[in-house]
């Protein structure tokens, strides 16, 4: 009961949070250099026709008013349509967003397997040789650009070995088999820069936690290392769980950049051609999706708190 109270608190909190998101992506994608009716009608159109184009569009009204009838049609599920196409920017979301959706999941297993893992061994090993090749690696990792990796596993695993598909993208929840073949190195490449830090927070939070009274007590009892690690690694929960939502977040972001490396038609590969073609009314509605997904990871992130920690408010 307590957690379905926190989880409504939480959702009409988000109200005011999703408010502020999109009067600053619609503000921002209006100052924009570039007049969209040019963008719709082409450089050879007529004065005329760009006073018809604006006039149909309602950019002839003020900023606010134009505003107002985002919004109030975005909140009854009417993201409207691409200047380009005319076709409507919903289906072309709900088309993409598990693509997307694919990668992120691999780049999560990735991360946190890899990153745990690795934590876990190099605070167990502190101030060891193990321990210092794997603080190496993760700083190395941290510092490697994620577009850098996914080129360098294009060129060996997809160019080279050929197991692998260089580009496209298929939602694992369609078809895991394809699906999960295309996630494999767009998700990997993410997932690289996100395990180097969460094994670099894994190891810090564990350290401080073998080292606490807790730990040494059940030391002195002579309880077995396999247990106490498990002990240790429950009480380190609460900075990993924050160390989570910072890197899922960040996975959301970077999908732009490695979607457009391996040609995926995902999220990310929609909002880049969409600018690039200056769609507003496309980009208004997938920047406005991403941050519906960035809130709703928050929540996640808070639900998993109490979960692992009830005494948290």
């Amino acid at each position: 009961m307590r957690m379905a109270l926190m989880i409504a608190r939480r959702l009409l909190a988000m109200m005011p949070t999703l408010l502020i998101a999109s009067v600053v992506v619609f503000t921002l994608i209006h100052l924009v250099p570039g007049d969209i009716a040019v963008t719709v009608a082409g450089q050879d159109a007529t004065d005329e026709q760009l006073t018809a184009i604006r006039h149909e569009l309602g950019l002839d009204q003020s900023l606010v008013a134009q505003y107002v009838t985002w919004f109030g049609e975005a909140v009854r599920g009417d993201l409207g349509s691409s200047l380009l196409t005319g076709e409507s920017v919903g289906p072309s979301i709900a088309r993409t967003l598990p693509v997307t959706l694919s990668i992120v999941l691999v780049a999560l297993i990735f991360a946190f397997g890899i990153g745990l893992t690795a934590g876990i061994i190099a605070a167990y090993k502190a101030n060891g040789t193990v321990d210092r090749v794997v603080t190496g690696l993760a700083s190395l990792g941290v510092a490697m650009p994620n577009f850098w990796i996914a080129l360098i596993l294009v060129s060996v695993f997809a160019l080279g070995m050929g197991v692998l598909p260089a580009t496209g993208g298929v939602s694992i929840f369609s078809d895991p088999g394809q699906g999960l073949l295309h996630a494999i190195l767009p998700g990997f490449a993410m997932g690289v820069v996100g395990a180097a830090e969460v094994a670099r927070q894994t190891r810090s939070a564990m350290i401080v936690s073998l080292a606490s009274d807790a730990i040494r007590t059940h030391r002195a009892k002579g309880l077995r290392e396999r247990s106490i690690m498990i002990r240790a690694l429950k009480n380190a929960a609460v900075p990993l769980i924050t160390i989570g939502g910072l890197v899922l977040n960040s996975f959301l972001g970077a999908t732009v950049v490695i979607e457009a490396v391996f040609g995926v038609s995902g999220l990310g590969g929609l909002i880049l051609r969409s600018t690039l073609q200056k769609d507003y009314p496309v980009i208004q509605a997938v920047v406005l999706t991403m941050a519906v997904l960035v809130i709703l990871a928050n929540l996640l992130v808070d639900i998993a708190y109490r979960v692992v920690d009830p005494r948290i408010k």
